[in-house]
């Protein structure tokens, strides 16, 4: 960054810093700001140009964008289609343009492993493996992210490489811890499902095997986060852990926050509304729309119960995601469709949709892409938002169910 620089904006940020810029030894060679009243006046003493008399001024000049964090793309990019290079636009904040994952800013994903994201499912490449040792492990994984923030901004081959989550934006340069999610492998972590397609079902059991509990975990890595850190619970069911609420009192210390907990909603748990009635959410997959089919996929006989507890959360105000694993001859009935359809309608903030993760071997069906058109265009018409659970997809069918849903 030179010393001296075209500064981009003349809005509440720009008022509140210039003179700390200043101070810090970057000054403006004058302000550009789009607001045709603002120009050919003077901003702190320097002259408000447009953008074309600016370049024309000071045409070797850096551009430094000024405004605040929630416009810093959007000028990036209107700067970009102007014809400005990408290594002419400067940022006071520690973010750059270019390829990179909302995942890898500032997530930690548990498991027997550190992982960037949950997509690594199925290889643990880039993974760090928990030893005991937290503070090595800490600083191995961030070590690792940033090498992957690196490749990704500069275009070099890295495990993140052909992810259907990268996109093209503005991420920050490094590691900022910000969002603490427990997965599989939580020692003693238990569930109170049979799920057909569950790891914990096939394996014969009801309670993770791990080196670690949740609590050792929290208590080894917890430290390097800081307050309000979102908290993902999805390694089995909280509401029936031996650990629940030595995990609700370590959060509430901390002062940490829920951002999903994933649960069966078998049980109704009221202290678990405290933490997520105020932004967080349960996740609950519910797979069916009819109790036949629920006992079939879940391996419990429970639905009736589960959507007694989702109006219970509903009416705390809780946010509510419902989830549908589609899985071929099992839950691929129209009238599963149109059920759960109905439910997602009255008790729902958002519903997810996705297929069963050994497809990430086999591959989607014919059959299966059948049903999904005739699903999609019902879960269109529940006015619900829609996201998709890529890690259980390839990328080109994951670009395939996208448009299948964008379609509709």
């Amino acid at each position: 960054m030179n010393k001296h620089n075209i500064f981009y904006g003349t809005g509440k940020n720009a008022e509140q810093n210039v003179q700390k810029w200043i101070d810090s030894g970057i000054a403006p060679l004058c302000f550009v700001d789009e607001n045709e009243r603002k120009q050919h006046m003077q901003f702190h003493g320097y002259d408000v140009l447009s953008l074309t008399e600016a370049l024309l001024h000071y045409p070797d000049s850096d551009i430094c964008i000024t405004l605040a964090n929630r416009n810093l793309l959007s000028a990036t990019e209107y700067l970009l289609s102007k014809g400005i290079k990408q290594e002419k636009i400067i940022y006071f904040e520690d973010v750059l343009y270019g390829k990179g994952c909302w995942q890898l800013e500032g997530h930690m994903h548990c498991t027997a492993f550190l992982k960037p994201c949950s997509h690594w499912h199925f290889n643990n490449s880039d993974c760090i493996e928990l030893t005991g040792d937290f503070e090595a492990n800490y600083n191995n994984y961030v070590e690792t992210i940033n090498n992957l923030k690196r490749c990704l901004l500069n275009d070099k081959l890295c495990g993140c490489t052909g992810c259907s989550e990268i996109q093209t934006g503005l991420w920050s340069k490094t590691f900022k811890p910000r969002l603490f999610a427990l997965h599989d492998d939580i020692k003693g972590e238990r569930c109170n499902c049979r799920c057909i397609y569950c790891d914990l079902t096939k394996s014969g059991g009801h309670v993770r095997n791990g080196k670690f509990t949740a609590v050792e975990i929290l208590n080894g890595l917890g430290g390097y986060f800081p307050a309000k850190t979102m908290f993902y619970y999805a390694p089995a069911e909280l509401t029936v852990s031996p650990y629940k609420m030595e995990i609700y009192v370590y959060l509430r210390e901390r002062e940490w926050e829920f951002s999903v907990v994933k649960t069966s909603g078998i049980l109704f748990d009221s202290e678990l509304v405290k933490f997520v009635s105020h932004g967080g959410r349960v996740n609950v997959s519910l797979d069916s729309g009819t109790k036949e089919t629920y006992a079939k996929v879940k391996g419990v006989d429970c639905f009736d119960k589960v959507v007694a507890n989702l109006r219970k959360y509903k009416s705390a105000g809780v946010k509510i995601e419902l989830k549908y694993i589609l899985i071929e001859n099992l839950n691929d009935a129209e009238a599963d469709f149109d059920k759960f359809v109905d439910i997602a309608r009255e008790l729902a903030d958002q519903i997810i949709l996705t297929v069963d993760m050994n497809t990430m071997q086999t591959g989607i069906s014919d059959k299966m892409w059948d049903k999904l058109e005739i699903f999609a265009p019902k879960i269109i018409k529940s006015g619900l938002p829609v996201r998709m659970h890529s890690e259980h997809l390839s990328n080109e069918n994951y670009e395939r169910l996208s448009k299948l849903v964008c379609s509709n």
